[in-house]
């Protein structure tokens, strides 16, 4: 079984995604999901074999995470898979010197004025239903390229 282990700042998170179905129309095939977010003492959440993703998401996230890295998306884009539980979130490479409230202090700072992509990752808590209550993992660009290439081996 394929199993994605991430240390997200303190966090560790590990997914599975089984039952992925190459070229599945949109809506049809759901895939069997399996994650789990420990940190310390104070957090220990799990769910187990829910279909929280359909493949076709799968396959949006493969096609956003590869866009992301390869800096070809030029504006934030969204992704509200049709289970609540999960919701992304890519931000693409941006250069701080073009926005309006920027202010350089030398002419060195241009090399650091550039803010690397990054991916939010917002999960949903259920007890005994939906909750208000979310957590939200932060994925950089080495933590991205690891998500993607787990995704690809679904995929396969």
């Amino acid at each position: 079984m394929k199993q994605l282990f991430l240390d997200l700042h303190g966090i560790q998170m590990s997914l599975v995604i089984r039952e992925y179905e190459k070229y599945s129309e949109w809506g049809e095939h759901w895939c069997k999901v399996s994650f789990s977010l420990r940190s310390g003492s104070w957090m220990n959440y799990q769910i187990k074999e829910h279909e929280l993703l359909l493949s076709c998401e799968v396959d949006h996230l493969i096609r956003t995470c590869d866009l992301l890295l390869h800096n070809k998306l030029d504006d934030v884009t969204r992704l509200h898979c049709i289970e609540p539980d999960f919701a992304f979130v890519f931000f693409p490479k941006q250069d701080l010197c073009k926005q309006s409230n920027f202010v350089r202090t030398s002419h060195r700072q241009r090399r650091y004025a550039i803010k690397d992509i990054s991916m939010q990752w917002f999960i949903s808590f259920w007890n005994n239903g939906l909750t208000e209550n979310k957590v939200l993992l932060t994925l950089y660009r080495e933590d991205i390229a690891c998500f993607l290439t787990y995704l690809r081996s679904v995929a396969k």
